[in-house]
């Protein structure tokens, strides 16, 4: 009986050893976290947008691995031949439960989820993802207006790095191409929350019968001008 006793005492002792380290380690990358800086924005104008972002990890040192998640609202699309080399290389992982319809508005899109992998020698990355705005579906633009808001949410970013914090945390299983040993951990870091915000143009339904007679005068007139050129 003493036996067991004194081997629940040892256990117990490893026990809130082991917390106390994994507590240790947490506040002091959690810490080193609040000198970490995101800046995403948008160039570019109209329906085809480039995304850049910039992060900054103060206080870090030697190489390190991000990797930023992207959840993609029904309204943004990416063009997957047009990241091709970036998939291949394997920089950018796009995750949709189906193949993405790069010509299908908005309102019958799905949401899906990009990743972004970057590596560097020092403390700086900058990445680039290349996005599209979708068409909306028409809508009374006297009580409505003639935009739509667009907004993009705040993205997730986790380092992978040969700090030692690092290596002790907890994982998330992204795959990505890196110099760094694969049994490092990624690590998600808390950042400020970010949003991006576009105007679309959408059609207004009222101009729809306007639209539609002259089109088929202008269409009517074209006509007859080629059956006439043909004729004679």
């Amino acid at each position: 009986m003493k036996s067991l006793l004194t081997t629940l005492y040892q256990f117990a002792f490893i026990f809130i050893i082991f917390i106390l380290n994994h507590a240790f380690t947490y506040g002091k990358l959690f810490a080193n976290a609040e000198s970490i800086i995101l800046h995403r924005s948008a160039e570019s104008s109209g329906f085809h947008r480039t995304l850049v972002y910039n992060v900054t990890l103060n206080n870090w040192k030697g190489e390190s691995q991000i990797l930023i998640e992207e959840k993609i609202p029904k309204d943004i699309y990416v063009d997957s031949y047009e990241l091709l080399n970036l998939i291949e290389e394997n920089k950018i992982k796009i995750i949709a439960e189906k193949e993405i319809n790069t010509e299908a508005p908005a309102y019958e899109a799905e949401p899906f989820s990009v990743l972004l992998c970057s590596h560097s020698k020092t403390n700086y990355h900058e990445l680039k993802l290349a996005v599209h705005l979708r068409y909306q579906k028409p809508q009374d633009c006297d009580e409505l207006g003639k935009f739509v808001k667009v907004t993009l949410g705040s993205p997730n970013l986790y380092i992978r790095s040969k700090s030692k914090y690092a290596k002790k945390s907890p994982a998330k299983d992204f795959k990505c191409h890196s110099e760094i040993e694969e049994n490092y951990s990624w690590v998600e870091i808390p950042t400020a929350h970010l949003e991006n915000h576009f105007e679309v143009p959408v059609g207004c339904t009222e101009h729809f019968y306007p639209v539609l007679i002259l089109s088929t005068i202008v269409i009517g007139f074209a006509t007859m001008y080629l059956f006439y050129v043909i004729m004679f």
